[in-house]
């Protein structure tokens, strides 16, 4: 949630929307609206205070507004690129499409021929391993990599010419890239063959074929309940997730509702009367849970939200 307010006030700045000067009454109207649509989730309310659970909150609005205060003040000026025409403009988050590929950088800039593509990120850039950096998150190379791609096809421009950057903008970390025309038509293909695949799998009814489960991956697919690959890792993973696999569980009334528990301290807490009979169904057997929220406090306490179901192993 916090990304997200940094990323708005991000997108308000590049387009000299927000400045020092206005930067307190702006952050403050866009944390406002974001409260509200989190508060939506009734049982979202448990976290009243948001400024308080949320990490680093203080830290980072005060990176967020150092930053700022070094933008220069000109307007930005959001035209319609034509390579020759133009010597200098820029634009925020404006979509770039080409045949199959779309983006929405956080900005880009054109100078005297050259275009500068910058992503925004408020997490960590780097992938580490034993304690030493190893090189940007794959995937977001790829992201830059897609972005550089759709500028030099869209708009005809050398790869040489194109200047990728991807900004912590909570540390201050800036990595640049640049590629060579045969890794760009590479990725290209690359893409194209990825897509075939996909087409390919869901036309003839091999979709769980593709599935290579994980939190990341698939905490926001609403197929998460009928992918029997997730399923499978869902039974072994320690990851933290918004669903949970329970067999052999303890079903207890508390005054807030009902709570299943098992052996191995897993607890799921206010489930709902309407829900009881299938519950109780399932409590001999495995069972998956999914969409719950998951307690800030204790990793292993869930709560039952409006949006949760069960469904048999």
């Amino acid at each position: 949630m916090l990304g997200s307010i940094i990323h708005k006030i991000l997108e308000l700045s590049n387009k000299r929307e927000v400045d020092a000067s206005t930067f307190e009454e702006q952050w403050e109207a866009t944390f406002v609206q974001a409260e509200k649509d989190y508060f939506k989730n009734p049982y979202n309310k448990q976290f009243a205070n948001l400024k308080y659970w949320l990490p680093f909150y203080s830290v980072k609005k005060e990176i967020t507004r150092l930053r700022i205060a070094k933008l220069p003040a000109t307007k930005l000026n959001n035209q319609v690129f034509h390579t020759g025409k133009h010597n200098s403009y820029s634009q925020a988050e404006e979509s770039i499409n080409y045949q199959f590929l779309t983006g929405v950088p956080d900005l880009i800039e054109y100078k005297k021929g050259k275009v500068y593509i910058t992503d925004y990120k408020t997490g960590p850039i780097y992938t580490c391993k034993n304690g030493k950096i190893k090189g940007i998150k794959r995937e977001y190379e790829e992201q830059l990599k897609t972005y550089g791609l759709i500028i030099k096809k869209r708009e005809g421009i050398k790869a040489e010419n194109i200047i990728l950057s991807l900004e912590n903008v909570s540390s201050g970390e800036i990595e640049k890239r640049t590629f060579k025309e045969d890794e760009y038509e590479g990725h290209f293909a690359d893409l194209k063959s990825r897509i075939e695949v996909v087409n390919r799998h869901v036309d003839t009814g091999t979709h769980q074929a593709l599935g290579n489960p994980g939190t990341p991956a698939c905490k926001n697919c609403q197929f998460r309940p009928i992918c029997s690959k997730y399923a499978v890792w869902l039974k072994t993973s320690l990851e933290n997730s918004i669903d949970l696999y329970m067999e052999y569980a303890d079903l207890l009334q508390q005054s807030g509702g009902y709570c299943l528990k098992t052996r191995e301290g897993s607890a799921v807490m206010n489930i709902p009367n309407s829900v009881i009979n299938q519950v109780k169904d399932c409590l001999n057997e495995g069972f998956f849970i999914y969409n719950l929220s998951q307690s800030k406090n204790d990793p292993k306490h869930y709560y039952w939200t409006r949006y949760s179901a069960l469904y048999k192993a």
